[in-house]
């Protein structure tokens, strides 16, 4: 994949995502029937994934197959939690410093 990302098209990714698939699959020594098994999938359907005929692959599907090889923590680096931002955070901590009133 190039270092330019934006280049490719989004069927271009899906296919580098089945590619990339198929090599943790085969780096964690799991067979496509195990995992089309363990993520409720059919066997064709990982094929095809993985050889880059499937470009329509559903999200649900993917993060399916992302928990049989327990690298769910992947999604975080697709779409990464963003910070708080820093006004809010000073807000936030204005408001913990507040005393409670003696009613």
């Amino acid at each position: 994949m190039s270092t330019d990302i934006k280049e490719y098209t989004n069927s271009e990714l899906v296919r580098q995502l089945g590619k990339r698939f198929k090599e943790y699959r085969l780096r964690y020594n799991k067979s496509q029937k195990e995992v089309a098994e363990h993520a409720g999938l059919s066997i064709p359907t990982v094929g095809a994934f993985e050889n880059g005929t499937a470009t329509s692959l559903s999200l649900k599907s993917f993060v399916r197959l992302l928990r049989t090889l327990d690298e769910l923590e992947q999604l975080n680096n697709f779409l990464p939690p963003i910070p708080m931002s820093p006004s809010l955070l000073l807000k936030l901590q204005k408001r913990e410093k507040r005393r409670a009133s003696k009613k």
